[in-house]
């Protein structure tokens, strides 16, 4: 374990390990000791990760003097081991934000025609617009598999590649129930052009990654926004992590009605609420009993009461049409 602390205002840190010997393990201070640990105190982080490169930097003099060595050798074996241990953590976080994909709430709209890139893209980028390339990289694989079942499943039919030379090809939708007719996806509404990135990010997030998407359910229909609940509840169930911003009820109710069903369990969904308080944000977590019940006491006032509201209001009003 390292812990650095910031000193002050400084550019120091103060660096504590059980890795590290004590002074007093090396007698009078000896000036190397002193300059490698002035270098691990002002190390600083690239990005928020500290490499432990600084404590490396041992003048090759150390070796002259035997006695001195003797000393200093301890300090020498402690900051390749910090150095070990820095980049074995290092590895693993990076490791896991490459697992992190994140989709934006407004996805690119489709093209006619697509080029294909010098470099094979890792994940459908934050608007999505490497989406039906890696799709055409795939072929008919798994992930080409999964995305026409979900498209299927949402009422628009599958997917159909169509290369245009070396570098060019169309994506074309071969729709149900139209005789085999094949419409570009540029002419297929927007909706789709929004759901696709989500659907093959989904697939493509490998097993302990995370897929993060705000409003999935943006222009679509309040039927294909329970879908897309079904969607990201198979993703969950998938040993993947799935963080939604949404402002569906849609989405909200299918996700609560799979729990009292039995197919995820309440443990492993959290609802939060978030508001504005005195100009900041405040988070706010929503509980949820195993069945999927929610405390009137701990619901935010308004949040998804509209529709609850009207329908009280049109049966009210339709009562007394009828009276009058």
């Amino acid at each position: 374990m390292v812990t650095r602390t910031l000193t002050g205002s400084g550019p120091s840190y103060k660096v504590n390990s059980p890795y590290l010997p004590t002074s007093e393990s090396i007698g009078r201070p000896l000036s190397e000791v002193s300059q490698l640990r002035k270098s691990m105190r002002e190390e600083r982080p690239i990005g928020f990760m500290f490499s432990g490169h600084g404590a490396l930097g041992m003048p090759y003099s150390w070796r002259e003097n035997e006695e001195r060595w003797k000393k200093a050798r301890r300090w020498y074996i402690a900051a390749n081991e910090l150095f070990e241990l820095h980049m074995s953590v290092n590895k693993e976080i990076e490791q896991s934000l490459k697992g992190i994909s994140y989709l934006g709430p407004l996805r690119s709209l489709p093209k006619r025609i697509y080029r294909v890139s010098a470099e094979i893209p890792t994940d459908v980028g934050r608007d999505g617009e490497y989406a039906p390339e890696l799709l055409f990289r795939q072929g008919s694989d798994r992930v080409h598999n999964s995305v026409n079942r979900w498209l299927k499943e949402l009422g628009y039919g599958q997917l159909d590649f169509v290369r245009q030379g070396e570098e060019f090809f169309q994506v074309n939708l071969q729709q149900e129930g139209k005789n085999g007719v094949q419409v570009n996806l540029a002419h297929c509404g927007i909706g789709l052009s929004q759901l696709l990135p989500m659907l093959v990010q989904g697939a493509i997030t490998p097993n302990g990654g995370t897929l993060i998407s705000q409003q999935p359910e943006i222009h679509l229909n309040p039927a294909q926004q329970c879908k897309v609940a079904d969607f990201l509840i198979e993703t969950a169930t998938q040993d993947k992590r799935v963080i939604v911003e949404t402002h569906s009820e849609h989405v909200l109710l299918r996700i609560r009605r799979r729990i009292a069903e039995g197919y995820i369990s309440s443990d492993d969904v959290a609802i939060y609420f978030l508001d504005k308080e005195d100009g900041r944000t405040v988070i706010e977590p929503i509980p949820m009993g195993e069945m999927a019940e929610l405390t009137p006491s701990t619901w935010p006032t308004g949040f998804f009461e509209e529709q609850l509201e009207d329908s009280f209001a049109l049966a009210l009003a339709q009562s007394r049409k009828k009276d009058a």
